[in-house]
C-alpha cells in the first residue's frame, strides 16, 4: 500500500524557507483562511507529480519561485523545490521494482520513496528519486508504477473544476475514457490503418471500374476493327484506280511528249543560228552587269563602313557627356574636399593662434602669482591687530569652523558638484553646437544629393523615353519585314494559282497561233501605248443577259475593235503591227467617229422592238463606240415579230438590221441569216477574257515581288540591326545611370538613417541634458547661497561679544579691516593657482585639438590628391575620346565624299547596263519571228511537262502507286521519273491501244465513274483506323488492371485485417475502462444520494452512443437524484451537479485506483445535508474499503474538519509575507463515528 507522507516545500510560492506538510493515511483536511495559500498546497503537489506551469497557476517555471528569494538574490542563486514523500509495504516495493529507490527510518516497518522537483532561476526544472538526479521520463515512470501518471489525472481535483466535470459533453467525456483506458495510445495507428483501408478500398474499387470500362472498351473496338478492314480493302480498290489513271494519263502524256519533242527539234535548227549575233550582246551585258555588281558592292561596302564609323562617333559623343558628368561630380567633391581643407587651415591657424595666447596669459599669470607671494609677505609684516586679539580671533573662528564644519562640507560639496556641473555645461554646450554642425552639414549633403537623384532620374528617364523610342522603331521595321515577307509569300502563293489557272483554262493550248500573236500583241501596245482604252467587247456590256447573243451577233467584228483615244494613237498602233508582221486590227478612235443619229420612230415601233443602243450600257466616254457599232438596229423577243415589223415599216427603213433574242437576223434584202449564236465561240471569249485577266492580275503580282526583293528586305534588316546597337547602347548607358542611381539612393539614406538614428536623437539628448544640467545649477546655486548665509549668521553670533571691543557690529567688517587684505591675498593666490590650472588644462586641449585637426589635413590632403588623379585620368579619357572622334569625323568626311564618287560611278555603270539592255531588247524583237513559233512548241512542251509533274506530284501527294521498270513504287525520296523509268507494262491491251483522245476520255470517264462510285462507298463509311492498335493496347491494359486490381484486393484484405485487429484492440481496452466505471457509478452515486427519506438514493450511468466503436462517438451521463424526475445534467442544481461530478470521479477509482484523492474545494456548491454525505462517504472509503484510500480535502466547510483523521491548517505569516503550517492529529481524541 502506498500512502502520502508528506510534502516538503522549499521556496515555493508563498512556502519560504523550507516547509514541511505531513499527511496521514486516511481523511486529511486542510483548513485555513482565504488566501493563506491553501491551493498553493495543492499546486506544489501537482508540481511534483509532472504537471505544466501553466495547470499549477503560471505562466512559467520561475513564476513558481517565491517572491521572497527572488527580490533577495540573482537569477543563477534562486531555486524551487518540492518533495513527495511517500510510504511503501516492502512486498509492494518489490512487486513494483522501486527497491533501489527506497530508503528504511530506523524502528520503522514501512519503506520511503522520496520524489523531487527543482526549478532554477533560469526556468528549467530538475527531477530527482531519492535525492538523486533522473531524467523526465525516468521520473514520470516511477510515478505510473505508483498509480499517479495517467492522462486524465481524475486523483487530483482542482478549484472550481469539480463542476467542469459534470458539464463535460459526450465528446468529452469519450476523450477522457480514452485517456483513463489508454486507447488513446491506439488512436493514431487507428486512424492510419483506417486511411490505409480506405485508400486500398477506393483503389480496388477504381480498378474494378477500370476493368469494367475497359471490357466495354474492348467490346467497342472489335466492332470498329472489322469496320475499318473493310475501309481498307475499299481503299485499296481505290487506290489500284486511281493508279491505272494516273500510268495512263502518263502514257498519254508519253505519246504527246514524244511527237512535240520531235516538233521542237525541227523549230530549234531553225533558230540557232539567229541566236549567234545575241550570246555576244548578253556577253557584253553580263560583263557590265559584273561592273555595276561590284560597283554597286563598293557603294554598300562603304555606306555600310561609314554607318558603322557614325556610330561610333555617336558612341563617342555618348562617352563625352559620361566623362563630363563624371568629371564634373569630381570636381565638385573636389571643391569640397578644398574647402574643408581651407576649413581646417583656418581651424589650425586660429587654434595656434589661440595656443599662443593661452601661452602668454599663463606667463602672465605665473608673474601675478610671484607678485602676490610677495604682498602676502609685506602684509604679515604691517598688521596692526594684536597677538592676544588675534589668537581670540583665531580661536573664535576655529570654534565657528568646528560648528559649522558640517555647513561647510556641504558648501564645499555644493560648490564642487557647482563646478562640476559649470564644467559639464560647458562640455555639453560644446557637443551641442558640434552636433548642430554635423547636423547642418549632413542636411546640406542629403540635399545636395537629393539634387543629384533628381539630375540622374531625368537624365534616365530621356535615355528610357529613347530606348523606348527606338524599340519601338524598330519594332515597326521588324513588323514591316515580316508584312513584306508575308505578302510575297502571299503574292508568290497568288502566282502559282494564277499559273495552274492559266494552264487549266488552256490558255496556249486551246487558242490558235494568230490569235495568240494578236492578243500578246495587243498587251504589249496596251502597256506601251496610253491612249489604248481597250477592246469593245470589254467596253460595253448588255443591261441584261438575255440581250448578250443580240448584241454579240450585231457587233460581230466590232467586238475585238480596239478603242483608241484618237486617230493618231491608233495610227502608231497599226505601225506597230507592221513591223511586227502580224495581222490587222479594227481601231475606234473615239476623237474622230462620228455615229449616224438614231431614228426616233424607230423607238415607237411597239410590241417588244427596241434599240440596240438602248439595251447596251457602258462609260459615258466610250458613248460614240458603242453607238458607231450598234447603229439603229432593231431587235425583238421573236422572229414572227421581227417579220411583221419588217413588212410594216418603210423601205428606207428596212436597211436598219432586225434581229431577234436567239440571234436570227433579217437584212435589208429580207434574207433571214444567222440563227442560234455559237456556244463553242462564246466559251472562248468568255475564256480569253478570263485569261487576260489572269495575265493582267499575273503582271501587277510580278511589279509587287519586284518591289519586295531580298535586297530590300536585306537593307530593312541592317536598319534593324542598326537600331538595335543603338537600343543596346542606351539600355547600357541606362545601366550605368541606374547603378549610380542606387549609389546615390543608398548614400541618402545612410545619411536619412543617420540623422533620424544618430544626429538629430544626439542633438535632443544633448538639448535635454543641456536643459537638466541648467535646471540642476540653478537649484545648486541657491542652496550654495542658504548655507552661505547660514555659516555668515553664525559667525556674527559667536563672534559678537568679541567685535564690540573693536566697536564693530560683524565679523565680515573686522576681517575687512584688519584679516581681510591677508585673505584678500591669499584669495587672489588660490584663484590665480585655480586660473593657472585651468589654462593648463585648456592649453593642452588645444593641443590635442590641434594635432586632431593636423591629421584630418593630412587625410584630406590625401584625398584631395586621390581625386585630382581621378579627374587628370578622367581629363586623358576624355582627351583621347577628343581624339579618336576628330580622327572619326575626318574618317566620315572622306568616307563621304568616296561614298559620292562611287555613287556617281555607280549611276554611270547602270546607265551603260540599260544602253545594252536596250540594245538587247532591240536583238531580242528581231529574233522574236523566229522564236514565236518555237516558244509556242516549247510552251506546250512545258505545259504538258507541267502537268505530268503535277500528275506525279499529286498521286505522290495522295499516296497513289506508280510503278517503277525496276520493280519499284515511286516514293518522295525519287527524283521525278522519265517516261522510259515508267513501268507501262501494267496497263492492259486495251489502254495501250488508245491513240486519240476521243479513246483516252472514254476510258478515262469509265474509271472515274468506279472511282466515284468507290468514293461514295467510303464516305458512308466513319472508320476508327487505329481500332486494331487501339483493341491491343486496351488488352494489355486490361491484363495490368487485372494484376494491379488482384495485388490492391489482396493488400486491402490485409489492411482490413490489420485494421479490425488495432480496432478491436482499441475498443476492448476502452470498453474495459468504462464498464468498470459504469458498473460503479451507480453504486456510488447511491452512496451519495442516500437519505432517511430515500433509503436507495438516486440513479446515475453511462451510456454509450455507439457500442461497436465508442471511441468516435460520446458517452452520456446521467445523473437522477433520488425522488426527483429525469432531467439533463445542465438542468441540475449547483450541489446535484457537484454530487454527480464526484460520484463520476469515485467510480473512476474502481477502474484504475490511486494511492491518494485531492480534492480542492470542491464543497463550493453543497449545501449542509449534501456536505455530510460527501464527508461521510469520504470517512468511509478511508476507514473501511480495503485497501484503504487515503484523502486530502482543502476546504472551508467545518463538517470535513469533524470528520477527519488529521487537520492540517495554512495560515500567512506576515511578518515573513509567506505561509505557515499547524498540523493536528484528531485521532488521538478518538475516531469519528459514522452513524
Amino acid at each position: 500500500m502506498v500512502v502520502l507522507r508528506a510534502l516538503e516545500l522549499e521556496n515555493f510560492k508563498t512556502y519560504h524557507p523550507k516547509v514541511r506538510i505531513e499527511t496521514k493515511g486516511g481523511f486529511n483536511a486542510v483548513v485555513g483562511p482565504n488566501g493563506c495559500g491553501k491551493s498553493n498546497f495543492m499546486d506544489a503537489l501537482s508540481f511534483a507529480l509532472g504537471c505544466r506551469a501553466s495547470s499549477v497557476r503560471g505562466k512559467k517555471l520561475e513564476d513558481l519561485i517565491s517572491n521572497n528569494i527572488r527580490e533577495k538574490y540573482s537569477k543563477g542563486k534562486i531555486f524551487a523545490t518540492v518533495r513527495v514523500i511517500f510510504s511503501i509495504e516492502e512486498e509492494e516495493a518489490i512487486s513494483l521494482e522501486l527497491s533501489e529507490h527506497v530508503s528504511r527510518l530506523k524502528d520503522d516497518e514501512q519503506l520511503l520513496l522520496t520524489l523531487s522537483r527543482t526549478i532554477t532561476g533560469e526556468g528549467t526544472s530538475d527531477y530527482a528519486i531519492a535525492e538523486k538526479k533522473v531524467l523526465q521520463h525516468e521520473y514520470f515512470a516511477i510515478l505510473a508504477k505508483l498509480g499517479l501518471r495517467n492522462n486524465a489525472q481524475t486523483f487530483l481535483v482542482f478549484q472550481n473544476q469539480i463542476e467542469s466535470v459534470a458539464f463535460k459533453t459526450p465528446k468529452d467525456l469519450t476523450a477522457m475514457f480514452e485517456e483513463l483506458s489508454d486507447s488513446i495510445d491506439l488512436k493514431a495507428q487507428y486512424e492510419e490503418a483506417l486511411q490505409q483501408k480506405q485508400r486500398l478500398d477506393e483503389e480496388s474499387a477504381l480498378f474494378f471500374q477500370q476493368r469494367k470500362a475497359l471490357s466495354s472498351e474492348r467490346k467497342r473496338y472489335k466492332e470498329q476493327s472489322a469496320e475499318a478492314q473493310h475501309y481498307r480493302e475499299l481503299e485499296e480498290r481505290l487506290n489500284r484506280v486511281k493508279s491505272t489513271k494516273s500510268l495512263l494519263q502518263l502514257y498519254k502524256f508519253s505519246i504527246q511528249r514524244t511527237q512535240l519533242e520531235n516538233d521542237l527539234k525541227k523549230l530549234q535548227h531553225e533558230i540557232e543560228s539567229n541566236k549567234e549575233s545575241l550570246q555576244d550582246t548578253e556577253l557584253k551585258l553580263q560583263q557590265q552587269r559584273t561592273i555595276s555588281a561590284n560597283a554597286s558592292k563598293s557603294k554598300a561596302a562603304t555606306q555600310k563602313k561609314l554607318e558603322r564609323l557614325l556610330q561610333e562617333v555617336e558612341n563617342l559623343h555618348l562617352l563625352q557627356t559620361t566623362k563630363e558628368s563624371q568629371k564634373q561630380e569630381i570636381d565638385k567633391q573636389l571643391a569640397n574636399k578644398k574647402r574643408s581643407q581651407a576649413a581646417l587651415q583656418e581651424k589650425i591657424s586660429t587654434t595656434e593662434s589661440e595656443i599662443s595666447k593661452l601661452r602668454e596669459t599663463l606667463e602672465d599669470i605665473e608673474q601675478a602669482i610671484q607678485i602676490t607671494v610677495q604682498d602676502i609677505a609685506n602684509a604679515k609684516t604691517e598688521c596692526t591687530l594684536s597677538l592676544e586679539d588675534y589668537e581670540i580671533y583665531k580661536n573664535l573662528k576655529r570654534e565657528v569652523a568646528s560648528k559649522t564644519s558640517f555647513l561647510k562640507q556641504e558648501l564645499e560639496t555644493l560648490q564642487r558638484n557647482e563646478q562640476l556641473l559649470s564644467q559639464q555645461k560647458r562640455g555639453l554646450e560644446q557637443k551641442l553646437e558640434q552636433a548642430i554642425s554635423k547636423q547642418d552639414a549632413c542636411i546640406a549633403e542629403k540635399d545636395k544629393i537629393e539634387d543629384q537623384i533628381k539630375r540622374a532620374y531625368n537624365k534616365l528617364e530621356q535615355m528610357r523615353e529613347d530606348a523606348e523610342s527606338k524599340t519601338l522603331e524598330k519594332q515597326q521595321m521588324i513588323t514591316q519585314r515580316n508584312e513584306m515577307l508575308d505578302r510575297r509569300r502571299q503574292l508568290e502563293q497568288t502566282l502559282r494559282v494564277i499559273q495552274n489557272e492559266l494552264i487549266e483554262c488552256g490558255a496556249i493550248l486551246h487558242e490558235n497561233n494568230v490569235q495568240t500573236k494578236m492578243e500578246e500583241a495587243f498587251t504589249v501596245m496596251k502597256r506601251v501605248f496610253p491612249g489604248i482604252k481597250g477592246k469593245l467587247r470589254d467596253l460595253v456590256y448588255p443591261i441584261q443577259s438575255k440581250y448578250r447573243t443580240a448584241f454579240q451577233v450585231v457587233f460581230g467584228n466590232f467586238l475585238d475593235a480596239v478603242v483608241v483615244d484618237n486617230s493618231q494613237t491608233g495610227a502608231e498602233c497599226i505601225s506597230y503591227l507592221k513591223q511586227q508582221r502580224l495581222g490587222s486590227m479594227l481601231f475606234l478612235p473615239l476623237a474622230d467617229i462620228r455615229p449616224k443619229p438614231i431614228q426616233e420612230d424607230l423607238r415607237r415601233l411597239g410590241g417588244s422592238c427596241k434599240l440596240l443602243a438602248d439595251v447596251l450600257n457602258c462609260q459615258p466616254q466610250y458613248l460614240s463606240a458603242m453607238r458607231y457599232a450598234a447603229g439603229s438596229t432593231v431587235i425583238c423577243d421573236s422572229l414572227e415579230e421581227a417579220r411583221q415589223v419588217f413588212s410594216r415599216v418603210k423601205r428606207e427603213q428596212r436597211r436598219r438590221i432586225k434581229v431577234s433574242l436567239d440571234g436570227t437576223v433579217i437584212n435589208k434584202s429580207g434574207f433571214i441569216t444567222g440563227g442560234y449564236f455559237d456556244a463553242e465561240e462564246a466559251d472562248k471569249s468568255t475564256q480569253r477574257q478570263r485569261i487576260e485577266e489572269l495575265r493582267t492580275q499575273q503582271g501587277a503580282i510580278l511589279d509587287e515581288l519586284s518591289h519586295l526583293t531580298t535586297a530590300n528586305i536585306s537593307r530593312l534588316d541592317d536598319k534593324i540591326e542598326k537600331i538595335a546597337n543603338d537600343i543596346s547602347n542606351r539600355q547600357s548607358q541606362v545601366e550605368v545611370l541606374e547603378r549610380e542611381l542606387d549609389s546615390l539612393k543608398r548614400r541618402k539614406r545612410q545619411l536619412s538613417g543617420e540623422l533620424s538614428t544618430n544626429l538629430n536623437v544626439n542633438v535632443d539628448k544633448l538639448r535635454y541634458e543641456l536643459d537638466d544640467k541648467n535646471r540642476k545649477f540653478s537649484d545648486i546655486t541657491q542652496q550654495v547661497q542658504i548655507i552661505a548665509q547660514q555659516i555668515r549668521n553664525y559667525e556674527n553670533q559667536t563672534f559678537s561679544n568679541f567685535l564690540t571691543k573693536f566697536g564693530l557690529s560683524d565679523s565680515s567688517t573686522f576681517e575687512q579691516k584688519y584679516i581681510q587684505g591677508l585673505e584678500n591675498l591669499s584669495e587672489k593666490r588660490n584663484k590665480l593657482d585655480t586660473q593657472k590650472v585651468k589654462l593648463s588644462r585648456r592649453l593642452e586641449y588645444e593641443n590635442d585639438s590641434l594635432r586632431a585637426a593636423q591629421e584630418r589635413l593630412k587625410i584630406l590632403s590625401a584625398e584631395i590628391s586621390s581625386t585630382e588623379e581621378s579627374s587628370l585620368s578622367i581629363l586623358q579619357e576624355e582627351e583621347s575620346a577628343r581624339k579618336q572622334l576628330e580622327q572619326l569625323e575626318r574618317e566620315v568626311v572622306s568616307l563621304r565624299a568616296t561614298l559620292q564618287n562611287l555613287s556617281s560611278s555607280f549611276e554611270q555603270e547602270n546607265e551603260r547596263s540599260r544602253n545594252l539592255r536596250k540594245q538587247l531588247i532591240g536583238i531580242q524583237e528581231q529574233i522574236n519571228l523566229s522564236e514565236k513559233q518555237l516558244g509556242n512548241k516549247q510552251e506546250e512542251f512545258n505545259e504538258l511537262k507541267l502537268a505530268r509533274s503535277e500528275l506525279l506530284r499529286s498521286c505522290l501527294l495522295n499516296e497513289t502507286s506508280i510503278p517503277l521498270k525496276d520493280n519499284r513504287i515511286l516514293t518522295d525520296d525519287d527524283a521525278i521519273p522519265e517516261d522510259d523509268e515508267l513501268d507501262f507494262d501494267n496497263l492492259s491491251r486495251r489502254y495501250r491501244d488508245c491513240k486519240t483522245d476521243d479513246d483516252f476520255a472514254k476510258v478515262i470517264n469509265e474509271m472515274e465513274e468506279n472511282e466515284h462510285q468507290i468514293v461514295s462507298e467510303l464516305d458512308k463509311i466513319a472508320p476508327n483506323l487505329l481500332a486494331s492498335d487501339k483493341l491491343l493496347s486496351v488488352k494489355t491494359r486490361i491484363e495490368e488492371v487485372v494484376q494491379k486490381y488482384e495485388a490492391t484486393r489482396q493488400e486491402a484484405m490485409e489492411a482490413t485485417r490489420k485494421f479490425q485487429k488495432i480496432r478491436e484492440e482499441r475498443r476492448k481496452r476502452f470498453l474495459s475502462c468504462f464498464n468498470v466505471v459504469s458498473a460503479n457509478i451507480d453504486r456510488v452515486y447511491k452512496e451519495l444520494t442516500r437519505t432517511s427519506v430515500s433509503q436507495l438514493g438516486g440513479t446515475a450511468y453511462l451510456a454509450l452512443e455507439n457500442y461497436e466503436e465508442p471511441y468516435l462517438y460520446g458517452i452520456k451521463y446521467h445523473a437522477m437524484p433520488p425522488a426527483k424526475r429525469f432531467r439533463d445534467m445542465e438542468q441540475l442544481s449547483g450541489g446535484e451537479k457537484t454530487l454527480a461530478a464526484l460520484a463520476l470521479i469515485f467510480a473512476i477509482q474502481a477502474y484504475r485506483p490511486s494511492p491518494f484523492i485531492v480534492l480542492d474545494e470542491v464543497d463550493a456548491a453543497l449545501d449542509r445535508d449534501n456536505l455530510d454525505k460527501v464527508a461521510r462517504f469520504i470517512l468511509q472509503r478511508s476507514r473501511m474499503n480495503s485497501p484503504k484510500e487515503q484523502y486530502v480535502v482543502i476546504s472551508l466547510k467545518d463538517k470535513f474538519y469533524e470528520m477527519a483523521d488529521s487537520l492540517i491548517g495554512i495560515y500567512r505569516d506576515m511578518d515573513r509575507s509567506c505561509s505557515g503550517v499547524l498540523s493536528l492529529d484528531l485521532n488521538q481524541f478518538g475516531e469519528a463515528v459514522l452513524q
